[in-house]
């Protein structure tokens, strides 16, 4: 089944190409994905927002399986993650009119990357305040290289 969605999907992807290239006024230029720095940036925002969401959907899991805490509890857990989004989504468009977009994006990525290192180091008991501060600085970054964009 999971292959017949995958067919499915690649098979609606590929008519969405063909219709936006015969079309007088396309929903949007796929020819723009010819361009090495538009592709290569999309593949690593959508790596990035793929990294983010397994990461936070993880984290989920662990404040539940690891930690021991009730499905409320861990929604509490989860506001300083959503509230380093804010601040850096508010950010990041403050910034990239100091600086040019690519390297607001570059330093979203290596922020989110320092968090990914501070998560792969959780230790084995007691390990909540080092797996939050992990991830707020992984959403703080990913946040960061998304609103750079705007």
């Amino acid at each position: 089944m999971p292959a017949l969605a995958l067919v499915l999907g690649l098979g609606v992807g590929a008519a969405f190409v063909v219709r936006q290239l015969r079309s007088k006024n396309p929903l949007m230029d796929v020819r723009l994905f010819r361009t090495p720095a538009v592709a290569v940036g999309l593949v690593v925002l959508l790596l990035g927002g793929a990294a983010a969401g397994g990461v936070s959907y993880l984290f989920a899991q662990f404040l539940q399986l690891v930690a021991g805490l009730s499905a409320l509890h861990a929604g509490f857990w989860l506001v300083p993650d959503s509230l380093g989004m804010i601040v850096s989504s508010l950010l990041a468009p403050v910034i990239a009119r100091r600086f040019r977009p690519a390297y607001v994006i570059t330093g979203g990525l290596v922020v989110s990357l320092l968090g990914f290192v501070v998560l792969a180091h959780i230790p084995a008991t007691g390990g909540l305040p080092v797996a939050l501060t992990g991830i707020v600085i992984v959403f703080f970054g990913h946040r960061a290289d998304l609103g750079a964009r705007h």
